[in-house]
């Protein structure tokens, strides 16, 4: 079991990355927040914290038959 000051920071923590995603410049930023914002809301409540999910998923920068050549 945590202490209350543990609970107290994570519990911080959460806001502050939600008020980092009202205030990101993109979507894809704004959600990495929302992401960690779930995540520290978790930890504040002791559940367990899952795991990000890759960013395969989400689509990233380049394109899924993007390869570097030796």
């Amino acid at each position: 079991m945590q202490d209350a000051e543990q609970t107290d920071y994570f519990s911080r923590r959460a806001e502050e990355e939600r008020a980092a995603a009202d205030n990101a410049a993109d979507e894809r930023a704004a959600q990495s927040h929302r992401s960690l914002a779930a995540r520290y809301d978790a930890k504040a409540k002791g559940s367990p914290v899952r795991e990000l999910k890759d960013d395969d998923e989400d689509g990233g920068t380049l394109p899924r038959d993007f390869s570097i050549l030796p």
